[in-house]
């Protein structure tokens, strides 16, 4: 069956793209199809004219009597009308002005590349038909030296001549003898010898006469068939004007409009067509060469057989070789039996066809002469086959590889016809649908809507089947664990049975478990506990292989070099994955990255409410918050719709950034913990690195590993590096990351904590339009200005203005209110480096607008300072870090061990500082009596440093000896602690501590164990015992004043009694 539909397969679509000029012709008259001769051509009246077509035999002559009458009056012919008087007159239509009608006029610019094509095929169907008849007769065979055939049967004649002598010779001497054949089959093969011996000689004779009875039998048969279409034509029964050659036919069907029809017919236009015939044609080629091949083989094959016929009647002298002269006979007689068979099938399909068309009045009937006449071309090779002779077995070979050459040639332009056939859907797709109802693109928008309707199609059958699917898999999934699906209703949802548990108070509980012995639950189980021991298995198999190299060294070493070096392999393979997963990942991020920071700039919105950019943000919010944004917002939505939108489109940007902001979070913790193996001057290195690179995760990675080893005051000098060159942007995603970050260091280092807390409070400013320069830096931030270098990159207006800004806080004002109790060791550091880099950067300025912050920053801390230095342990490197600030000494200063009794000498290396003593001056006066009892030691020692070195006065050159130096050193050192502790003692006393400390019901002074005691002893003695001195006084005042309000009290009522007397 695939075989013959093979076969078929060209004829078929040359059928199909014929029966497509019905659709174009459906609302047309074609009352006849005539001659496609011009019809200005002036028709010969030469009554033995032939017509085109009539080049070979098997066409016949259609020839036309001038002197012939129409039978039938009352009819006209094409192309005429008929007068009142008789006579004709040609249409208007066929006046000599009128341009032939061809076939390239009616298909159009293609007809160039089409008509050539096609009408070349229809020439050579033509010309087959000649060369079929001429392969179909035999020769006659000539008996005569010179004919090749006679002289090579003569020499298997003698041949057999020889195999009759021999055969007599045995029978004589078999007769002779008695040996050998017996007289019975000596009886029975002489005759057979003899007939056969004289059929021999003759045999070439009777094959010629074969050979002629079979040509003159196919002719007669031909010539027959022949004459009747004469006869039908001499007597008017068919219209002579009808040309059926196939040139004829295609010519007047191409100009009839059908080309165009075609090319209509077909999605891919022009191409299309031409990739569809291509297929058609070089199909038709092979099969007509591989008929005509079996028809060529034919006549060599009765050639041969009748050049070794005499062999062939030797073999029926013995019985074991008769049976191949009975194949030598069939292969002849089916081989001249078959030209008889075929002119039949020709002369036939030939009338059938001249019947059809010539009767035809419409182009379906055409269609089907043209599949007639067609039909013996394909048809001859397998005659052939079912003849069941050796050319059959020969043809089915042929056959075969013509199959095989066919499809070849299909496959290889198949894909060019599938991409031109996609290429005209997809257009016809994209085309608007009333452009598709024009002519010229209906091929492109019926392949497109077919190709629609199968998707549908395709589509509804998968979902039915995955719908069903799922309903057997949950019906098994409820088996699998012991319940059972009664039914389901008309939702498709499954009911199921359930068996009660009991009532627990109002409630009863049921389960579903209601069969928990049936087999699927049983045998699920069992694959469930081996399912388990197979995993536990291909897990220890998954981890010995993926450790190939440790699993062979610990069990195996040396002992396979082949699987050592395989895992060395797998180990460079390994990492060469890990690689390419690591690229994977960072474009994802980026990608993640690039997406919120697209859909973050898509969701601004301005003041009154309206998106800054309607168009990305309908295309990247709107369109991405789902059913809740489908419904218009016209002022007609409901409150509750409103609400959810408005969630919908906040969450659009929230999903956006959260997911690229959860990765970056990720990131900042992988590489904080890479950065915490690391020694702190690696860290340092790496951390720098980030810096330059601009990385801010990896920035904020360094600061979360710095901050937890307490080193903020190298967060503080390459953060002030950074921003000061300009590199920080507000409303970055930068900035706010740093921002939050640093902020969360609020209680460790206040002064980080208010520089993320200033760069949100201007960003706020920057978005709302006070503060015109994007860029924010640490100088900003400690000064309050904009620096004049972004000022200038401003218009003017917007300089002026800029140049008035001021920041809404500052270090200063920022550092107000703060908390120092928690403060890390170095957070002091961060503070007096920042105060001392930028303090004398701005004595360069010489801007009066920019003020040195270094009072005003103190001025700021000192209230938190001297509630947080009580609370840090004595010795503790906070104590001693902003001690050591607030008397502007360093370690080496003050902190090397010794007592400042015995640190003479080094007292006057330490440096004067006015403002160091007024610092520490404010802070004594800001003390309360309870502040100053626990004033820690180390701050104590701390002032006393710094007072005495301000009312240290020596000078070494002033002495000549060494004794002497001493002695006035030592000398100046008292007078200078003893001018320390006077001072001490003079702000104690104007701002009340010695007065309160001296209290007598006070026991703050006795409480205090710091050593300030000791300084304030006599002056809080004095001031107690002059406390108490008063307060006797005031005593006795008020005792006296008693005594005499008492006496004068008495002194009235005696008055009083004597006057009443």
């Amino acid at each position: 069956m695939k075989k013959v539909h093979t076969k078929f397969a060209s004829l078929l679509l040359v059928l199909s793209l014929l029966f497509a000029s019905f659709f174009s012709t459906i609302s047309t008259s074609l009352p006849v199809f005539a001659d496609p001769i011009p019809s200005n051509a002036t028709p010969s009246t030469n009554p033995d004219q032939t017509t085109p077509d009539n080049t070979s035999g098997d066409q016949g002559t259609n020839t036309q009597d001038p002197n012939a009458t129409n039978s039938n009056p009352g009819t006209t012919t094409p192309g005429t009308t008929n007068t009142t008087d008789g006579s004709t007159s040609t249409d208007a239509n066929s006046s000599d002005n009128q341009e032939p009608v061809t076939c390239t006029s009616q298909i159009g610019a293609v007809g160039w590349i089409i008509c050539p094509t096609t009408g070349l095929l229809a020439k050579g169907i033509d010309a087959l038909y000649g060369v079929i008849e001429n392969l179909l007769s035999v020769k006659p065979l000539e008996m005569g030296r010179n004919s090749p055939v006679y002289q090579v049967w003569a020499y298997m004649r003698n041949l057999a001549n020889i195999c009759f002598i021999i055969f007599l010779l045995v029978i004589i001497y078999s007769q002779i003898t008695g040996l050998g054949i017996n007289n019975y089959g000596i009886k029975k093969s002489l005759p057979r010898l003899i007939i056969t011996a004289i059929i021999v000689n003759f045999s070439f004779l009777f094959c010629a006469i074969a050979v002629d009875i079979s040509n003159i039998i196919g002719n007669g048969l031909k010539d027959l068939l022949a004459g009747i279409t004469d006869s039908a034509i001499s007597t008017g029964t068919i219209d002579p004007s009808k040309n059926t050659g196939f040139y004829a036919l295609f010519t007047t069907i191409a100009a009839g409009g059908i080309g165009a029809t075609i090319l209509l017919a077909f999605p891919g236009g022009p191409l299309g067509l031409l990739l569809a015939i291509i297929p058609v044609i070089i199909g038709g080629i092979i099969s007509v060469v591989i008929g005509l091949l079996v028809l060529g083989l034919r006549q060599a094959l009765v050639v041969f057989l009748v050049a070794v016929s005499p062999v062939a009647f030797v073999l029926y002298i013995l019985p074991n070789t008769e049976k191949h002269f009975q194949k030598w006979k069939n292969y002849f007689a089916q081989m001249l039996f078959f030209y008889p068979m075929f002119s039949m099938l020709f002369g036939v399909t030939k009338l059938a066809s001249m019947i059809f068309i010539t009767s035809a009045t419409t182009p379906f009937g055409i269609i089907i002469g043209v599949a007639i006449q067609v039909l013996p071309l394909f048809l001859a090779a397998n005659l052939m086959q079912l003849s069941g002779t050796a050319l059959g077995g020969i043809s089915s070979k042929l056959n075969g590889l013509g199959n095989k050459a066919s499809v070849g040639v299909a496959k290889s332009i198949a894909p060019m016809q599938a991409l031109n056939r996609q290429d005209a859907i997809e257009n016809a797709m994209k085309r608007k649908r009333a452009l598709n109802l024009l002519p010229w693109y209906w091929g492109g928008a019926m392949a497109a809507n077919s190709a629609l309707m199968q998707h549908h199609f395709e589509d509804k059958l998968n979902t039915r089947d995955d719908t069903l699917r799922r309903y057997r898999d949950e019906d098994l999934a409820a088996q699998r664990r012991g319940a059972r699906i009664l039914y389901r209703d008309k939702d498709g949802r499954a009911i199921y049975d359930t068996k009660s548990l009991g009532k627990e108070g109002d409630f009863e509980r049921k389960t579903d478990l209601v069969d928990p012995h049936n087999k699927i639950m049983k045998y699920t189980y069992e694959n469930r506990v081996a399912k388990l021991a197979t995993d536990t298995q291909n897990v220890k198999t998954e981890d010995a292989l993926s450790n190939m190299g440790d699993y062979l060294n610990a069990y195996s070493p040396n002992q396979n070099p082949y699987l050592e070096q395989l895992a060395k392999n797998q180990t460079e393979n390994f990492l060469d994955l890990k690689t390419a997963e690591s690229s994977k990942k960072r474009n994802d991020y980026n990608a993640n990255k690039f997406y919120a920071a697209k859909v973050r700039e898509a969701s601004k919105i301005n003041s009154d409410g309206t998106p800054v950019d309607a168009e990305l943000y309908e295309k990247y919010v709107v369109a991405g918050a789902g059913t809740d944004t489908w419904a218009l917002n016209n002022g007609q939505l409901t409150e509750q719709q409103l609400t959810d939108r408005h969630i919908a489109l906040q969450l659009v940007t929230a999903d956006a950034v959260d997911v690229y902001e959860s990765e970056r979070k990720s990131n900042i913790n992988k590489l904080s913990n890479y950065m915490d193996t690391m020694v702190t001057k690696d860290v340092i290195n790496a951390y720098q690195l980030m810096y330059k690179n601009k990385s801010m995760d990896g920035i904020i990675a360094g600061n979360n590993v710095l901050a937890r080893r307490g080193d903020y005051d190298k967060i503080m000098l390459n953060l002030r590096d950074y921003m000061d060159e300009g590199n920080l942007q507000l409303t970055t995603s930068d900035a706010n990351m740093l921002a939050l970050n640093l902020m969360a260091m609020k209680d460790a280092d206040p002064t980080l904590g208010r520089l993320g807390k200033y760069i949100n409070m201007e960003t706020w400013q920057y978005t709302s339009g006070n503060r015109k320069t994007q860029t924010v830096t640490m100088e900003q931030y400690y000064t309050g200005r904009i620096e004049q270098r972004f000022a200038d990159m401003l218009s003017e207006e917007d300089k002026r203005r800029e140049e008035d800004y001021q920041t809404k806080i500052k270090m200063s004002t920022g550092l107000e209110g703060t908390k120092f109790d928690k403060i890390d060791r170095t957070a002091t550091s961060s503070i007096m480096d920042t105060i001392q880099y930028y303090d004398t950067k701005i004595a360069d300025y010489n801007d009066e607008r920019i003020e040195k912050q270094h009072d005003a920053i103190f001025k700021a801390i000192r209230p938190a300072l001297i509630s947080a230095i009580p609370t840090f342990p004595s010795g503790s490197e906070q104590l001693v870090n902003v001690a050591g600030m607030l008397a502007g000494l360093s370690k080496k200063d003050w902190r090397n061990g010794k007592k400042i009794e015995d640190n003479i000498d080094n007292i006057g290396n330490i440096t004067k500082s006015e403002a160091a003593a007024t610092q520490i001056k404010s802070y004594l006066e800001s003390l309360t009596a309870k502040d100053a009892a626990a004033i820690k030691t180390d701050m104590l020692e701390a002032i006393r440093y710094r007072l005495i070195a301000e009312y240290f006065n020596f000078n070494p050159d002033d002495y000549d000896t060494d004794e002497e130096r001493q002695k006035a050193k030592k000398k100046a050192f008292n007078d200078a602690d003893k001018a320390a502790n006077n001072e001490i003692i003079r702000i104690f006393t104007k701002n009340s501590v010695i007065e309160t400390l001296g209290r007598p019901n006070s026991n703050l002074f006795d409480g205090m164990k710091n050593g300030l005691n000791n300084i304030l002893k006599k002056a809080v003695e004095k001031s107690r015992e002059d406390q108490i001195k008063a307060s006797e006084r005031a005593r006795q005042k008020v005792k006296q004043n008693l005594q005499d309000e008492a006496k004068n009290d008495q002194d009235k009522a005696i008055s009083d009694q004597d006057n009443k007397q």
